[in-house]
């Protein structure tokens, strides 16, 4: 368990598409090997049938049709030497022919299938074997034939039955005996097919069962991981991203015991930050909106104020206006005295020093005449700038009214 433990712990550090590739590459390769060795063995297996059913079956067919026909002539030859009558010898003549040709035919044929096949020591054996039972055998039949034919039927009989008789049957042994090995050689390939049947079977089963067990054992470790990881089922965690996305942040779902790497804890933690988050925006609006308030009703008051003191700039400069009025006024009366003085200078002056004292007078208010220009013309400056600072303090007013409302 410890081991499985860590060994998942590892495969955690690698990346899903990584773990997904490796899992499948590994029963994929599975599959391969499992059907590589299949395939050997099917091929394996089909040239086994293909020997047994193309070489082995046929050299055994043929083989027991070369003893057959052996044997037939055997018995022909017998009833030769004891027939009759002529129709009956010839009958038994063609029947004879007929087996030596049925034996010659399955004797090519049994010699190029055994040149295409690879023989056996005690194939070669017996073969010569037989071969050289045919090579003494087959001029001693013709001879008997040739006695019968000249009714030499005496003659045919000792050769028959004395000679030929029993080395035929020899003959026929060994063909009995090219039989058997054919027989045991078909039989050892009918084992050996069987053999690499279970054989196959057992690599196969054994195959799909290594590559259930593994694939099964993978399949548990990225299924235990993404678990692990995803913290609950994929779908539950889509819906929850979905629902985080619309806004929804009163979402109730519950974690593992001790969970706290998943994405499912993650999610957690997001919706726990964003909810305090938005708190804090809603505390601090909060806080905002008083101010703002404090400050609309500052504007308000100080747009009052405003108004207030530009209505006393206005006020200021209307009596400013009034100032500058009677200035003027003064200064025009100033003037009239100058000239006033001015001619009573003229009249004193024409009085002689009668007057004198009229005169220094008369100096005396001209000088103060001139104070009093200098004085006015102060005054209109004065009155001028009082002017211009009432007219900038005016605007002024009326933009702070502006923005206070």
């Amino acid at each position: 368990m410890r081991l499985l433990s860590k060994m998942t712990s590892r495969i955690e550090r690698v990346s899903v598409g990584a773990r997904l590739a490796c899992g499948f590459g590994l029963l994929l390769v599975l599959v391969l090997l499992v059907g590589t060795a299949g395939i050997g063995g099917m091929h394996r297996l089909a040239q086994t049938i293909n020997d047994i059913v193309v070489f082995n079956n046929a050299k055994l067919a043929l083989a027991q049709s070369q003893a057959r026909a052996v044997g037939e002539q055997e018995k022909g030859l017998l009833r030769l030497v004891l027939a009759t009558d002529a129709q009956q010898t010839q009958t038994i003549l063609a029947a004879i022919k007929f087996q030596e040709g049925q034996y010659a035919e399955s004797k090519a044929g049994f010699a190029e299938i055994l040149g295409l096949s690879k023989p056996t020591q005690f194939e070669i054996d017996i073969t010569a074997k037989v071969q050289a039972h045919e090579k003494r055998n087959v001029p001693v039949v013709a001879q008997a034939i040739q006695l019968i034919a000249t009714d030499d039927t005496e003659g045919a009989s000792k050769l028959v039955q004395g000679e030929l008789a029993p080395a035929m049957g020899k003959w026929v042994l060994d063909l009995d005996e090219l039989v058997s090995i054919e027989q045991r050689l078909s039989d050892a390939a009918a084992a050996a097919a069987e053999k690499e049947y279970r054989l196959l079977r057992s690599i196969s089963l054994a195959g799909v069962a290594l590559a259930l067990t593994l694939g099964l054992a993978a399949a548990l470790v990225i299924a235990r991981g993404l678990r692990r990881e995803l913290g609950g089922e994929p779908r539950e965690a889509a819906r929850i991203a979905r629902e985080l996305a619309s806004g929804n942040l009163a979402l109730g779902f519950s974690l593992r015991k001790g969970d706290d790497t998943s994405l499912m804890a993650a999610l957690s933690g997001t919706i726990g930050q964003l909810s305090g988050v938005i708190r804090s925006i809603n505390q601090a609006a909060d806080t905002i909106n008083g101010a703002a308030v404090d400050i609309a009703t500052g504007n308000l008051d100080l747009s009052q104020r405003t108004e207030e003191q530009a209505a006393s700039l206005q006020q200021t400069a209307a009596s400013m206006e009034e100032l500058t009025t009677t200035v003027k006024q003064n200064a025009e009366s100033a003037r009239q005295a100058n000239e006033l003085a001015s001619g009573a200078s003229a009249v004193a002056v024409k009085g002689g020093h009668v007057v004198g004292q009229v005169v220094a007078t008369m100096s005396s208010i001209n000088a103060a005449s001139k104070r009093i220009a200098d004085i006015i013309s102060v005054i209109d400056v004065i009155s001028f700038q009082t002017n211009i600072l009432a007219l900038n303090a005016a605007v002024e007013a009326a933009r702070a009214g502006e923005q206070g409302r």
